[in-house]
């Protein structure tokens, strides 16, 4: 029998509007990418997050995020710095030297006290195992409603 460990990590803050995050997690990218499966509608992962992440980017990592919600909307932006091993992207090996990273920015417009306008945009980048970069760039929309919701992710 084995035992992996899919989350362990400790979050510190927020203080100052900056919260630090050290462990193993699911980094923020995307629409779907930092939910559990409990936490989506359907079982499976969508097609594109199988096909460039082999289903979810689950890495060792630090997060730095900083939220301003003294806006007329909510923004939030988030650096994570990781061991880039996933198999699907990075080739599945990594050394000390190999640092990958995302940047996530996050927008939350309230467009009524009953509806919500969400955009994100992301990337990805680190070294695979033949020593070029990977890159992944993410485009996401989201409207939310109290009875309604749609969502659209665009990986590039």
């Amino acid at each position: 029998y084995t035992v992996n460990i899919d989350e362990a990590f400790v979050d510190m803050g927020p203080i100052h509007r900056f919260t630090l995050r050290v462990g193993k997690f699911r980094q923020r990218f995307g629409i779907v990418n930092a939910k559990r499966v409990n936490e989506v509608p359907y079982i499976d992962r969508p097609l594109i997050y199988q096909q460039a992440f082999g289903g979810v980017l689950n890495e060792v990592a630090v997060s730095f995020l900083y939220r301003m919600s003294f806006l007329p909307w909510v923004s939030e932006f988030s650096e994570q710095f990781f061991t880039p091993t996933n198999p699907t992207l990075f080739g599945g090996t990594s050394n000390a030297t190999n640092i990958g990273g995302t940047f996530y920015w996050r927008n939350e417009f309230p467009l009524s006290s009953a509806s919500q306008l969400v955009l994100d945009l992301g990337s990805i980048y680190g070294t695979n195992t033949y020593g070029a970069g990977s890159h992944v760039y993410e485009a996401g929309l989201t409207f939310k409603t109290e009875r309604f919701k749609w969502a659209n992710d665009y990986l590039y």
